[in-house]
């Protein structure tokens, strides 16, 4: 999931929890000061929570992020970030329940306070769970639908020295496009790579393929990005654009971007910004039933 809907999923808990205080008796948070203890509990969780979410790369490439440290601001909570990030807002939530130094609350607002924080969790997480619904059975729209397009058969020059085709028959194809002084290309390399992997497992069946485009026009060197690509060893085809031909082909105005081609080189999704695997897994395999129907 990405930034916006994540905040989205937490507004909508915290809105519910507001809500549920404004207007059910039971429940209802008055006085000054207890309102701003319920409500610095809120806001530490939430900061716990992103904290964490945004961290949890660290802990899944510790290699490559201790490495690339900066590259750390660009990369992709993802689905174990959120877990790690619910975990967290939670426990610091719990804590501040209980604890009885200077912000201690009553006793009977730490149970009103109990239940407006579950109704926020549990509304956020149902949030979230809609909105990966909505994607996965695709009725949120692509970034980019451009289905239109078709680009050349021809095969593409790689710095392993081997010539790729950008598409084959009967498979989709996920061409992501980068450069080695791109901060938010360096924040999603290990999840392009842990997609990688995933595209050569026995579960993709040979269906999705995956390969990268680097802007050598826009590099400093054709040597420095060929030592860039031993030194960090990517395990994935990287495609030369010396020229820019294929970015211009492709009109890529950012990058990083993603391209999702049919086997017949229609282009069927474009997603620009850093992505995770589960993300690209999940268009991949949209597209991939997109074209078996």
């Amino acid at each position: 999931m990405k930034l916006l809907p994540l905040f989205v999923s937490m507004a909508t808990g915290a809105l519910c929890a507001a809500l549920v205080a404004r207007f059910v008796p039971a429940f209802r948070v008055k006085g000054k000061e207890s309102f701003s203890a319920a409500g610095s509990i809120f806001l530490d969780a939430l900061l716990a929570g992103l904290v964490v979410w945004k961290l949890s790369p660290l802990f899944l490439h510790a290699r490559y992020f201790a490495l690339h440290p900066g590259a750390l601001l660009f990369a992709p909570g993802g689905g174990i970030g959120i877990v790690a990030g619910s975990g967290a807002a939670l426990l610091v939530s719990l804590f501040r329940l209980v604890y009885r130094g200077k912000h201690a609350i009553a006793f009977e607002m730490r149970k009103k306070v109990a239940f407006l924080l579950l109704v926020w969790y549990l509304a956020a997480a149902l949030t979230a769970l809609a909105y990966q619904a909505a994607a996965h059975h695709g009725f949120l729209p692509a970034e980019t639908d451009v289905g239109s397009s078709v680009i050349s058969a021809s095969e593409y020059q790689a710095f392993d020295g081997n010539r790729y085709p950008l598409f084959e028959e009967n498979s989709v194809t996920v061409v992501n496009f980068w450069a080695s002084w791109c901060g938010p290309c360096k924040g999603e390399l290990p999840e392009m790579i842990s997609f990688y992997e995933k595209t050569l497992s026995a579960e993709s069946g040979g269906r999705i393929r995956f390969l990268t485009v680097n802007l050598t026009a826009t590099e400093k060197s054709h040597s420095q990005v060929a030592s860039f690509i031993v030194k960090e060893q990517l395990p994935f085809p990287v495609i030369e654009d010396i020229d820019g031909r294929l970015s211009t082909a492709f009109a890529v105005s950012s990058i990083p971007s993603t391209i999702i081609m049919a086997p017949d080189g229609r282009i069927i999704t474009e997603l620009k910004g850093v992505q995770s695997a589960a993300s690209l897994e999940r268009e991949a395999r949209s597209a991939l039933n997109k074209v078996e129907e």
